[in-house]
């Protein structure tokens, strides 16, 4: 928890420096969009943090199925139409018809393969169904 905290102190000193230096307001545009890049990892790894915390270790058998996990590496999708098929079978085979998953963690591994625009279509209200529905359209 301090080091999600001291973190997220880094990144508001980081961005006062940035402000500090930056003169042209083109230049803040790439930065800017970095940092809140940054901010949402930070909203996310904060998320995962309380499901974790969550977890009866006792009553799940998260080393079957958190081995095979680490070993895949799941294909990322930036809302390209050409990318959306091969991306949707994927994540069907390996994640949604995981019936040792809960759709926490199904959100939470949909959630971390976007990026771009796809990213965009992430509320706050999301559950799994709901956010892979909306990509879907």
């Amino acid at each position: 928890m301090d080091t999600l905290k001291s973190l997220r102190i880094k990144l508001s000193d980081i961005r006062n420096e940035y402000y500090e230096v930056v003169v042209n307001d083109s230049d803040l545009e790439p930065l800017e969009l970095e940092i809140l890049d940054l901010a949402d990892d930070c909203e996310d790894i904060q998320v995962i943090k309380n499901i974790i915390s969550k977890i009866d270790l006792k009553n799940n058998d998260v080393t079957s199925c958190g081995n095979s996990f680490n070993n895949i590496k799941l294909s990322r999708f930036n809302g390209s139409y050409h990318d959306w098929f091969n991306f949707k079978e994927q994540f069907i085979s390996l994640i949604d018809s995981n019936d040792s998953l809960t759709d926490s963690q199904k959100l939470y591994y949909l959630k971390s393969t976007l990026t771009g625009i796809a990213k965009d279509v992430i509320t706050i209200d999301d559950s799994y169904t709901s956010l892979f529905e909306s990509l879907k359209k």
